[in-house]
């Protein structure tokens, strides 16, 4: 099975999850821990290439780490946010996101296929988009969950 499968079924299981309604339940420390994971595999995957920072693979990591960022926002933007009675936070997926999510993909998908520079810039590239998608969508969440008294 290739990957691109995978992502098929995996965006079908979003879109099933999504239509049924549920609800995950915020976890405040726990939701950090993916970004931080992912960070640190990027700078152990970049510390055993040898990697040279070059003025373009600098520019890559800010421009792609930014735009990821803003997506992030805009996704965690996107999720609706829910509290019971006991002060429990939760959220729900949005089609909006998922959209979003779907576009990030056919994105990476078109850049690969471009491949107008270096693959090592896109490589760079994407990777930082990533996780700036990841640190952009758990901040909003966080924002959302510590500085909203009601909803």
């Amino acid at each position: 099975m290739t990957m691109s499968y995978g992502i098929v079924i995996l965006l079908l299981l979003k879109i099933s999850n999504i239509s049924k309604g549920k609800t995950k339940l915020i976890k405040f420390p726990n939701l950090w821990i993916l970004p931080v994971l992912f960070m640190g595999m990027m700078l152990e995957d970049y510390g055993k290439q040898n990697f040279v920072y070059s003025s373009e693979m600098m520019m890559a990591l800010t421009v792609f780490g930014l735009a990821g960022l803003c997506v992030g926002l805009i996704r965690g933007g996107s999720l609706k946010y829910e509290r019971d009675s006991d002060e429990k936070m939760y959220y729900k997926e949005s089609y909006l996101s998922l959209l979003i999510y779907i576009l990030v993909i056919f994105a990476k998908w078109g850049l690969k296929f471009i491949g107008a520079v270096s693959s090592d810039i896109i490589a760079v590239g994407l990777m930082s988009f990533a996780c700036g998608s990841l640190i952009g969508r758990c901040s909003y969440i966080s924002y959302r969950y510590l500085f909203s008294g009601s909803l």
